[in-house]
């Protein structure tokens, strides 16, 4: 227990711990105080007067007395009654006293130093402190607490730094600024009030504990740096006034340690600074939200300390480090507006200008979103839109919406300290930055705007460069790092194998001992030989030992460790040599790409982009500025640089909010007008009854027109020819009429392009007779695209922006026909290979699209024309054997697709079946031919009937309702709703169009 382990708190004394292997029945051997329980009574007393000293030998006595105790049972066992078992003596041992714990030493007293004192006194430079802290009294700093400021800590970093000695400053609480704080999306409630006190070096941020670069105890009683917490000390608040001793001395027992004391008490041991703050100079630095402190840094302190220390206003020169702040002689602070093409060097310029440039206070959402994290806010989704305009989403309204920026712009115009606006999208828009510029109309400031595009000068792309090397560096060792791990892992595993495979082995060896062992002693005994253990058995009877029978030889065989042979794979696998850091270099690419990034997110998001780059301008002195400088062009040729860089954004950007003008539906109409009287016409053609009585009529007027011409010729002659002249009449008549055929027959190889009427290139046949879903399906494409391009051009009204590029063909596809453009409905991979199809219409120009067609087109008949040359084409490599030639378009269904105009949306669609290619979507056009068998035989009960067809358009049960050989009817329209797709026999009916929509069958 724990009195057997530790000394005794009164005497000190070890306690003696008797460990018995076995104790004698109810009686309890324990050891108190040096001295053995259960031994006689003389005994005890005996060691309760034996100094510590004598301890051992207490309980040495003890042990030899033992068997002293154990011989009482063994008595009573003599006078009748059982024999009890022999017990041993306990052994006994004096447990080890414990370390002593090191008794804390208290720091010394200064002693005198004559050496000079520093004659700076101590405050508060206005550059080294946050935009919300507004300086009072001397020494008196306070917060803004409006417009969700309070959710923001405060920081104030002082002028003068410790470089070695042992100093002190102290604080003491004011006030309390209880605020009434929304909840957000913090993870647990975070303290309204809260004060760190503690150091930082010189050029970080003003605000402690959440970086390596500085080291506090806050109100809570914690140790805070680089964002970890260590409970060290007692709470504080107001009424109280806290030191913070900083001990550099390396004399001093306590050197290069932080303590805290409260009202001249020790509340917080000395806490040893990082390795990191080692040797640098250290500067007093507090960190307050929602109160008012006053600093307190000498010469005299405000509650001593328990030992004499001087206060930091008393240090020597030597000891410390003055930043001095100077005015500008003119009085004028600049106020910075950098003008930066996005994702070109924009807050990489930054960071390099603020790491020289520290008295610099940059205002941006950057700079506010990562002051919020620090602040302790958080917010579920750590990932930002973008640089210039971070995704708050912190759940407080000012907050989320950039208001708090305003009010820091207006905190800002009171302070005099130098400023730098960084505002990506808002530098380069006229509006905004007249805006800003208003806010810092005053007379100490002086607004200056800083173009820089083009290439950069070369202090930065000496940065660049080095940042670059420094980065691939750093990938090229966490690589190594990876690399290492994954061997280490390797080999671990093979380690694994390889014990396992030796243990297979081994007991496979030991089995076959075993085995040779029984097999062994089997043949022995059936000798008649003895074993070795039948020996000792033997003997062991002789001697009255209790023993059995041994046991069967084979079940007695058992294998010895010294008996199994080492193996010859237990050799360890030899050592690989170390892998060297490896060594970059930076290809030339690499060296010259200037504005290199080191994360993905961008600038400006896309959206925002493409809505505001084409009103991107530099400023000019007319909005407010005082100065104007271009620091990497000229003026001419930054403009120059600009106009270009916009023209290849127009190409590469996508227009969000285009949205179709009258001009595109005025052209939409008047195609799908068009569409609907080629597919009735096609239709009607199609009928073989119209079309017999067509050719017909034509051979008619043909043989008519032939007769007339030889009675013509013969009342001409007046009977003065002779017979054989009659004859030759005859026979010149009926050349014409071969010829009149002969025309007939050429009518397939007309020009297409000469062909004035598409609805009748002879005879009342269209052009478009041939056409199959797959034509039909093309010559929509042609137009859709011919008239996306052109209206393209006219809804943007931007005479550097015609075209678009072909990655957002899709996109403005969708925004203007509102259905999807899938190069696989085509048999295509690519938007490429699409564009290839009707490259005639439309044709890729560089980065762009460009329409091959005019937009003031009388008729639609062209798109006609051209889709029925590229079928003739297509026909004639498929009829020299090219099957590559052979298009097989995926079947759209109706409802997928918009309507078309004048449709109604209720339209329902009905599968497929075999023997019909359904029309093109959204042009009610017939199907075409069957296949050559059709479907047989089909028998369709009335529950399979179609919700929108009449009675009379079923086939009754039983019947022979399938497509003939011919192939069905096709899937037109009807106006009393849905046309007979089926028949008996070889040809069925064809359904007309309906107005009111409908699918196809």
């Amino acid at each position: 227990g724990p009195s057997a382990r530790f000394p005794s708190a009164v005497s000190g004394k070890p306690r003696a711990c008797i460990a018995p292997t076995a104790m004698a029945p109810k009686k309890k051997i324990k050891v108190a105080e040096g001295k053995a329980v259960g031994a006689p009574p003389e005994e005890e007393e005996a060691a309760e007067e034996a100094p510590a000293a004598e301890a051992p030998v207490v309980a040495a006595t003890a042990a030899t007395e033992a068997p002293a105790v154990a011989e009482e049972p063994a008595a009573a066992s003599a006078q009748g009654g059982e024999a009890a078992p022999a017990v041993p003596p306990p052994v006994a041992f004096i447990m080890p006293p414990p370390p002593a714990v090191p008794v804390f030493i208290e720091e010394e007293d200064a002693s005198d130093d004559k050496r000079a004192k520093l004659k700076e006194t101590i405050g508060f430079n206005i550059v080294d402190t946050t935009l919300n802290v507004m300086p009072g009294s001397p020494n008196m700093l306070m917060t803004l607490n409006e417009g969700a400021l309070q959710y923001l800590l405060a920081g104030a970093r002082a002028n003068v730094g410790m470089k070695k000695g042992r100093y002190m400053f102290e604080i003491k609480i004011i006030e309390f600024l209880n605020q009434i704080e929304a909840s957000g999306n913090n993870r647990g409630p975070l303290p309204k009030s809260l004060l760190r006190i503690g150091v930082s070096t010189g050029g970080s941020f003003p605000l402690l504990g959440d970086t390596e670069e500085s080291i506090a105890f806050d109100s809570e009683g914690y140790l805070v740096c680089n964002r970890k917490r260590d409970l060290v000390s007692q709470k504080f608040g107001p009424g109280c006034t806290i030191a913070c001793l900083v001990n550099m001395d390396e004399k001093s027992i306590h050197a290069n340690t932080i303590s805290l004391f409260r009202d001249g008490v020790r509340v917080a041991k000395p806490q040893p600074l990082p390795d990191f703050l080692k040797g640098k100079v250290l500067y007093p630095t507090v960190t307050f939200k929602s109160m008012t402190v006053h600093t307190n840094f000498g010469p005299e302190p405000c509650t001593p300390l328990p030992f004499k220390c001087k206060t930091l206003q008393e240090a020597a020169n030597v000891d410390v480090e003055v930043v001095t702040w100077k005015e500008p002689k003119d009085g004028k602070y600049d106020v910075l507006f950098p003008v930066c093409l996005p994702d070109e060097g924009t807050f990489e310029w930054l960071d390099f200008f603020l790491a020289s440039n520290p008295q610099y206070t940059e205002l941006s959402d950057r700079k506010l979103f990562d002051w919020a994290m620090r602040s302790g806010l958080w917010r579920p989704k750590n990932n930002r839109s973008s640089n210039d305009r971070p995704d708050m989403n912190l759940g407080i309204p000012q907050l989320d919406d950039g208001s708090v920026k305003s009010l820091l712009a207006i905190a800002a115009a009171s302070q005099r300290r130098p400023m730098i606006i960084m505002e990506v999208k808002g530098n380069l828009t006229k509006k905004d930055r007249t805006d800003m510029v208003k806010n810092f109309r005053v007379p100490h400031f002086r607004k200056v705007a800083w173009v820089m595009v083009g290439d950069p000068d070369d202090k930065f792309k000496v940065h660049t460069v080095e940042k670059a090397l420094q980065d691939k560096h750093a990938a090229a060792m966490a690589a190594l790092e990876a690399r290492k791990v994954e061997k280490a892992r390797q080999k671990q595993f093979r380690e694994q194998q390889r014990k396992l495979e030796i243990a297979k082995k081994r007991a496979e060896r030991i089995r076959q001992l075993a085995e040779e062992k029984a097999a062994k002693a089997a043949e022995d005994a059936a000798k008649g030989l003895e074993t070795a253990e039948d020996v000792e058995m033997k003997e062991g009877e002789g001697e009255g030992a209790a023993a059995e029978k041994a046991p069967e030889p084979a079940a007695e065989a058992e294998v010895k460790e010294d008996e199994i042979p080492d193996e010859e794979m237990e050799v360890e696998e030899p050592e690989e040599a170390e892998e060297e850091p490896p060594k970059v270099v930076l290809t030339d690419d690499e060296k010259h790409d200037w504005f290199r990034k080191s994360t993905p997110i961008p600038d400006i998001v896309p959206s925002t982009m493409s809505a505001t780059f084409s009103t991107f301008t530099f400023p000019d002195k007319d909005e407010g500025f005082d100065q104007l400088d271009y620091k990497w062009k000229n003026a001419a040729e930054s403009e120059a640089y600009l106009r270009q860089w916009t023209l290849e954004r127009k190409v590469t950007t996508r227009i969000e909010d285009l949205q179709p003008s009258d001009y595109f539906r005025e052209k939409l109409q008047k195609w799908q007008k068009d569409l609907q009287g080629w597919h009735s016409k096609h239709m009607e053609f199609k009928d073989p009854a119209k079309r017999a009585a067509l050719f017909s009529a034509k051979r008619a007027s043909v043989a008519k027109a032939s007769e007339e011409a030889r009675l013509k010729k013969e009342a001409a002659a007046k009977g003065k020819k002779k017979d054989s002249e009659a004859k030759k009449d005859d026979k010149e008549a009926e050349a014409e009429a071969m010829k009149a055929l002969e025309e007939e027959l050429e009518r397939q190889e007309i020009d297409v392009f000469g062909v004035e009427d598409i609805n009748d290139i002879a005879h009342g046949e269209p052009l478009f007779f041939n056409f199959a879903y797959e034509d039909w399906t093309l010559l929509g494409l042609r137009f859709e695209l011919h008239l996306l391009c052109h209206s393209f051009k006219n809804d943007c009204n931007d005479k550097d922006r015609t075209a678009f590029a072909p990655e957002h063909l899709g996109f403005y596809y969708t925004k203007y026909f509102k259905k999807s453009l899938i190069p696989r409905n085509f048999s295509q991979e690519k938007i490429e290979d699409l564009l290839d199809m009707v490259k005639d219409t439309i044709a890729q120009v560089g980065k762009v699209i460009e329409p091959q067609i005019t937009d003031d087109l009388e008729t639609n008949d062209v798109f006609v024309k051209l889709t029925e040359e590229s079928r003739r084409e297509r026909q004639r490599r498929i009829d020299s054997g090219d099957e590559s030639a052979k298009l097989q378009f995926v079947v759209v269904a109706q409802a997928s697709q918009q309507p078309a105009l004048g449709a109604s949306a209720k339209s329902k669609s009905v599968s497929q079946h075999p023997g019909v290619y359904p029309g093109a979507p959204n042009m009610g056009m017939t199907g075409g031919k069957g296949f050559d068998k059709g479907c047989g035989k089909m028998v369709m009960p009335k529950i399979q009937r179609p919700v929108f067809a009449s009675k009379a358009q079923f086939v009754p049960p039983g019947s022979d309702g399938g497509w003939g050989d011919g192939g069905g009817g096709g899937g037109g329209y009807q106006q009393k709703g849905y046309g007979k797709s089926s028949g008996k026999g070889k040809k069925g009916k064809s359904g007309g169009y309906n107005n009111k929509g409908g699918s196809y069958w």
